[in-house]
C-alpha cells in the first residue's frame, strides 16, 4: 500500500506543480514593472535586505517592497555548507544598492524572478562565476553564459567548489522520506 501511495505521488505531485507553476496568476502586488522600449519589463530600485544567495527583497521607494529571486541560479541553502558565504557574497554585491531587474517571471511562492543588473554587472553571472551559487538547468537549460560560468568555477575550485562533494542545494530541499522511499521503490521494481 505504501508503494501505491508513493507511485501516486510521484506520478500526481510533477503534474500539480507544472500546472500551477505554468498558471500562476499572483503578481507581486507590492509594485508595478515598466516596460522598455524593446518591451522588456523592468523593476528598478534599492535592494532593502538580502536573504540568501539567491533572494532579496527590492525597496522600489514610497515604501513598495517585493522579494526577487534571481534568474537561472541557485545558491546554497543557509544551513548547507557555503550557504553564509554566498548570501555575504550577494550582499556585498547588491545590498543597500541600486539596481535593476529584467522581471523573467514569477515562481510558486509569488517572488519575481529576474535577471539582475547593477552598473552594468549581470549579478547573476557573477554569483555563479565566483562559485557561490549553481547554474540552474531546470529552469534555464539553454543559457551558455550561467553554464560557462559554472563550468569555469568548478575548474578553478572558487568558492563552493573548494569542496569536492558539493550538494546542489535542489537535492538538500527534496523530503528525506522520498528520498529514501524512490530509491527503496526503485529497488523494488
Amino acid at each position: 500500500m505504501r508503494t501505491l501511495y508513493l507511485l501516486l505521488f510521484i506520478c500526481f505531485i510533477p503534474a500539480c506543480t507544472s500546472y500551477i507553476c505554468n498558471n500562476h496568476t499572483d503578481k507581486n502586488p507590492s509594485y508595478s514593472a515598466q516596460a522598455d522600449a524593446s518591451g522588456q519589463k523592468k523593476i528598478t530600485g534599492l535592494v532593502a535586505s538580502v536573504l540568501d544567495g539567491d533572494t532579496f527583497v527590492l525597496d522600489t521607494g514610497s515604501g513598495q517592497t517585493g522579494k526577487i529571486r534571481l534568474y537561472g541560479i541557485d545558491a546554497p541553502e543557509l544551513k548547507q555548507p557555503w550557504g553564509a558565504e554566498s548570501k555575504q557574497a550577494l550582499a556585498a554585491l547588491i545590498n543597500q544598492q541600486p539596481i535593476t531587474v529584467i522581471i523573467v517571471g514569477t515562481d510558486r511562492y509569488g517572488r519575481t524572478i529576474g535577471k539582475v543588473y547593477k552598473d552594468g554587472q549581470y549579478i547573476n553571472l557573477l554569483m555563479v562565476s565566483g562559485g557561490h551559487a549553481w547554474h540552474y538547468t531546470q529552469y534555464a537549460p539553454k543559457d551558455g553564459d550561467l553554464q560557462l560560468a559554472e563550468q569555469s568555477a568548478r575548474a578553478a575550485r572558487l568558492g563552493l567548489w573548494q569542496s569536492p562533494s558539493a550538494k546542489p542545494p535542489w537535492a538538500e530541499r527534496r523530503p528525506r522520506w522520498l528520498k529514501a522511499d524512490s530509491a527503496r521503490f526503485l529497488i523494488a521494481y
